[in-house]
C-alpha cells in the first residue's frame, strides 16, 4: 500500500473597493493554516482575510498555505485606489477621485469653466464644463498638487486636488 501526502497547491483571488480589498483562498490539497503578507508590512493567519491599505498603489499579496505534508506560495500584484473626492453640496459640484491618476471627474449642475492651475500659478489645463458628469484627462500631468477653479456665470469656486 502506497500513502502519499501532497504538499497544498497555494492559490487566491482577491475583490477590491477603494482601500479595502478581500482575499479568497482558493488553495487546493487541504491546507490547514494560511500566511498572507499584504505588501505593505502587514500580515494575516485567517483563512480569508480582508485587509485595508493606507494609500493607493500596487502591492505584491503573498499567500503561503501549509499543511502536514508541506507548503505552496502565490503572489499577485493588487491596485487599490481611493475615490473619495469632493464633494460641495452648496454648489452641487462632485469632484473625484482623489487622488487622480489617470482621469479627474467633474459632476455639475450648469455650465462653467474650469482651469486647474499648478501650484507655482501656472496655468495647465482649461476646459468648458457642462451640467452633468465632465472628465478631464490628467494621466500626462505631473504628480504633485494642483488648484482647480471652476468658475460660472454666478459663482468662482476653488479647490485643491493630488496628482499621483
Amino acid at each position: 500500500v502506497t500513502v502519499s501526502c501532497l504538499a497544498p497547491n497555494a492559490a487566491f483571488s482577491d475583490s477590491t473597493n477603494n482601500l479595502t480589498v478581500s482575499f479568497t483562498d482558493l488553495s487546493t490539497q487541504a491546507p490547514s493554516s494560511w500566511f498572507w503578507d499584504f505588501g505593505d508590512g502587514n500580515t494575516s493567519t485567517q483563512q480569508d482575510p480582508s485587509h485595508t491599505y493606507a494609500a493607493n498603489g500596487t502591492y505584491t499579496v503573498c499567500l503561503i498555505a501549509t499543511n502536514t505534508c508541506g507548503s505552496d506560495s502565490s503572489c499577485s500584484n493588487v491596485t487599490v485606489s481611493s475615490t473619495v473626492g469632493i464633494a460641495d453640496i452648496e454648489n452641487n459640484v462632485q469632484i473625484y477621485p482623489n487622488p487622480v491618476q489617470e482621469v479627474l471627474n467633474i459632476d455639475l449642475k450648469g455650465e462653467a469653466v474650469a482651469r486647474i492651475y499648478s501650484t507655482d500659478g501656472k496655468l495647465v489645463r482649461s476646459v468648458m464644463l457642462v451640467s452633468g458628469l465632465n472628465t478631464i484627462e490628467t494621466a500626462e500631468m505631473e504628480n504633485g498638487i494642483y488648484v482647480l477653479k471652476i468658475e460660472s456665470t454666478d459663482s468662482v469656486m476653488t479647490y485643491q486636488f493630488v496628482k499621483e
